[in-house]
């Protein structure tokens, strides 16, 4: 299928995804932003930038105010979704 991309999850990110105080929009935008990632597509408006902290590599977007993701490449050369973290002013 050509819509399939390939892209890992920890467990971590799953969970967080599945209970963060998000509307259908945002979590649309986070899905689109895992995505981009997947296919290395990553649009400059998700703000990447290196994250200076374990593991090594790992990588921290923001596809909306007050969440960010963060992954890393794995062994294999498919990114693997870390975190996410929702803090709302």
């Amino acid at each position: 299928n050509d819509d399939d991309f390939p892209v890992k999850s920890t467990l971590t990110f799953r969970r967080a995804y599945a209970s963060a105080p998000l509307t259908e929009t945002e979590r649309a935008s986070v899905a689109r932003a895992v995505v981009m990632i997947g296919v290395n597509q990553v649009h400059p408006m998700l703000y990447c930038r290196g994250v200076p902290l374990e593991p090594v590599g790992a990588t921290m977007g923001s596809p909306l105010a007050g969440v960010t993701v963060t992954w890393r490449l794995g062994a294999d050369g498919v990114p693997v979704m870390l975190t996410l973290s929702v803090r709302r002013t």
